[in-house]
């Protein structure tokens, strides 16, 4: 066992909690850039016969693309509340010295919650 261990802090917590509004605004933001860029792509298809009134909109539609795909790559590596707090609180009070020492039915909740979140696959 290492030596080292992590404190948690206010703003750990905070950011813990936060993980699945962040998700759910990669969601929201993959909506809006993917009905972006079929509306950009339907442009340029129905104006493929006249290349020359068509201006930058293929490299809008391009770009529009593009950020859909990293928005998408964004929201899938996203991890949830529950998976974040199991890979960053849950260690954490486990490892703790104090945890183990002054409040041992804690320490027993920690190693539980991170035996059920191991069995679970991280999954509810």
């Amino acid at each position: 066992m290492s030596s080292f261990i992590a404190e948690i802090t206010s703003s750990d917590v905070y950011w813990v909690m936060q993980a699945d509004s962040f998700k759910a605004l990669f969601i929201g933001a993959s909506v809006v850039i993917g009905l972006s860029a079929a509306w950009c792509w339907a442009i340029v298809f129905s104006r493929m016969e006249f290349n020359d009134a068509q201006g930058g909109m293929p490299r809008v539609a391009t770009l529009t693309t593009m950020a859909l795909i990293l928005v998408a790559i964004a929201c899938a590596f996203t991890p949830s509340t529950r998976s974040l707090a199991a890979i960053h609180v849950v260690p954490a009070l486990a490892n703790s010295q104090a945890v183990k020492t002054e409040v041992p039915e804690l320490y027993e909740l920690a190693k539980e919650a991170l035996r059920g979140a191991i069995e679970t696959g991280g999954q509810k």
